[in-house]
């Protein structure tokens, strides 16, 4: 079933909005991996293979943890025709 831009950017703002981990850089809301699994709809090994392949680009924090730009994530999802079933 296929979603459509209201509903994904409705699940997007909800999801966002639940997770306690955001962080804002250079004026961009990052988000943390289970987050940006959660709207993409795929797993984390997914998610860490599509980074590994320059797919998604990312930042690291100072603990090694990758924080994805939502802007990046909604242009992946356009981009690519991905249905977030979240």
């Amino acid at each position: 079933m296929e979603k459509t831009d209201k509903s994904m950017n409705e699940t997007i703002k909800e999801t966002t909005n639940q997770m306690m981990d955001q962080t804002m850089i250079m004026g961009e809301r990052l988000i943390n991996t289970k987050t940006a699994c959660k709207i993409l709809g795929v797993s984390s090994r997914t998610l860490r293979r599509w980074c590994k392949d320059g797919f998604l680009p990312y930042f690291n924090t100072v603990g090694g943890h990758k924080r994805f730009s939502l802007k990046e994530i909604k242009k992946f999802l356009a981009n690519n025709h991905v249905n977030s079933d979240t």
